[in-house]
């Protein structure tokens, strides 16, 4: 048996206490803060930085406090990431249209998320077009036909930048602190990729609780 109660009621009743938050929204967010004030650990997942169903695999983040920004999760060696045998384009290929801002939806603490106003006042600094945030319907497919050619992409934060890396088009990121902040050179984006993969998770890892047991770990933060 077990206690349910709604996020603005609940309360930290231990030191051992954890709470597990999707994103950090309202009252959600307003309940981490009270446990991480305690003393208790806090947890937040979101959808994959890198996409729910990237590499044949289903994956979600899981990090420690905050979610899409460093430092909020342990990092390993290079091998999670090579494993998944992912071919990466060479950055800065064929340039065919105008930079593309890539919109986010404007959610989590305001400390992290897209501002209001932002993705108009990136576009017109740049000469961009801007690609709003597509929802559910949006697909991986959809994404590459719109940005394939770009000259680079401009991201407040954004997880579709992250693809275009990938697919070679060079980034632009306004989120300090950003998960995925690169230099936009072939090292800088295999060394984001590779510490990027120790926040993703495939759904068969956080059942089996490798990615808690990594975050709980005594050492770490």
């Amino acid at each position: 048996m077990c206690d349910v109660e709604t996020a603005e009621a609940v309360r930290p009743k231990r030191d051992s206490d954890i709470f597990v938050s999707w994103n950090r929204h309202v009252d959600g967010g307003r309940a981490a803060d009270r446990f991480a004030a305690s003393g208790c650990k806090v947890l937040i997942t979101e959808n994959a930085t890198w996409g729910n169903g990237f590499a044949g695999a289903h994956w979600y983040t899981v990090c420690r406090d905050y979610h899409n920004v460093r430092g909020t999760f342990p990092i390993g060696g290079p091998e999670r990431w090579e494993s998944l045998g992912v071919e990466l384009a060479p950055l800065g290929g064929l340039v065919l249209q105008a930079p593309v801002v890539l919109a986010s939806r404007g959610i989590g603490p305001i400390a992290h998320r897209q501002p209001t106003g932002w993705a108009d006042s990136a576009a017109r600094r740049a000469g961009a077009r801007i690609r709003h945030h597509p929802g559910k319907a949006g697909t991986v497919a959809d994404l590459r036909s719109d940005v394939l050619g770009a000259s680079r992409v401009i991201t407040w934060g954004s997880g579709a930048a992250v693809l275009a890396l990938m697919w070679g088009i060079p980034v632009e990121s306004h989120l300090r602190g950003w998960i995925a902040e690169q230099e936009n050179t072939e090292a800088s984006r295999w060394a984001m990729l590779c510490t990027l993969a120790w926040a993703q998770w495939r759904l068969e890892e956080i059942a089996r609780g490798e990615p808690i047991a990594r975050l709980l770990a005594e050492g770490w933060k």
